[in-house]
């Protein structure tokens, strides 16, 4: 009787170590499935925040581009206004050395004439 006990036992610890391997192997195939999976998500995200940078990158050079050529338009704007501010000053400048001239002359001319 203990004998077929210990041989029902002998047989149960078998089938469960079957059993145990088995899952083992099920187990590691699952994970190995799982982290194949997680690996591909993970490349997938890489991929797509890589594509979405280039992207940024891309809209940020087409800024600084447009930035660039509005600054220059402003400063070719400003230069103009200053040219035009420098010849009114010039002919400004001008216009009161000869109207200078003129009142000092006709003064003279009456000084002489009066005098």
């Amino acid at each position: 009787l203990l004998e077929k006990l210990l041989h029902q036992f002998d047989k149960r610890f078998e089938q469960s170590d079957k059993h145990i391997d088995i899952i083992r192997e099920e187990m590691k195939s699952r994970f190995g499935q799982m982290h194949e999976e997680m690996k591909g998500r993970f490349e997938q995200m890489h991929e797509e925040r890589k594509s979405r940078f280039e992207q940024v990158d891309k809209r940020f050079d087409i800024m600084h581009k447009e930035m660039d050529k509005r600054f220059e338009l402003v400063h070719d704007d400003m230069k103009n206004r200053f040219q035009q501010v420098d010849k009114r000053f010039s002919i400004l400048t001008w216009a009161m050395g000869i109207g200078f001239t003129l009142t000092i002359s006709i003064l003279v001319v009456v000084l002489n004439f009066v005098l």
